[in-house]
This record gives C-alpha cells, structure tokens and sequence, in this order.
C-alpha cells in the first residue's frame, strides 16, 4: 500500500542533485588532473645525455671537454704524460 506524501518527492529530487553535483565534481576532478599531466608530459622535453660515466666520456671523441682556466677541472681532464 501506498502512501502520498508531500515531502518524498521533494526528499527524491534534494538526493538526485547531490549525486549529480557528487559524479559533476569528480568528473570535474577527472577532467582537470588528466589535462594537467597532458600538458605537463608535453611541456618538458627529455634530454638524454650523450655518455653515462668517465670512462664512457673517455673514449667518446666526438665531443671536446671545456673547462675554465686556473680551477682543478683542468687538472682533472688532462690527458697525463702529454
């Protein structure tokens, strides 16, 4: 049996925007990390180095070491007995 009542519908209708609002805000959510990540992923461009460690710098000669004059980097990239 059945009862009419003035307030269910009202009842209804006040939980039926909140689950809207609730699946709007997470959607919104969604929305806004994905577009973030898009945009971070294609801002930054991945440079990959041409060696990895000293020895690999060692042997490479397609490159020329740089240094600056008078500091101990100069020493360090030297070739010894030269």
């Amino acid at each position: 049996m059945l009862h009419d009542c003035h307030g269910c519908v009202a009842v209804i209708q006040f939980g039926c925007r909140f689950v809207f609002l609730g699946v709007f805000l997470i959607g919104l959510l969604v929305s806004a990390s994905y577009s973030a990540a898009l945009t971070s992923f294609l801002a930054v461009k991945i440079h990959k180095p041409p060696f990895r460690n000293m020895k690999e710098m060692l042997y490479d000669t397609n490159y020329n070491i740089v240094t600056v004059a008078g500091t101990n980097y100069v020493e360090i990239f030297s070739v010894r007995g030269a």
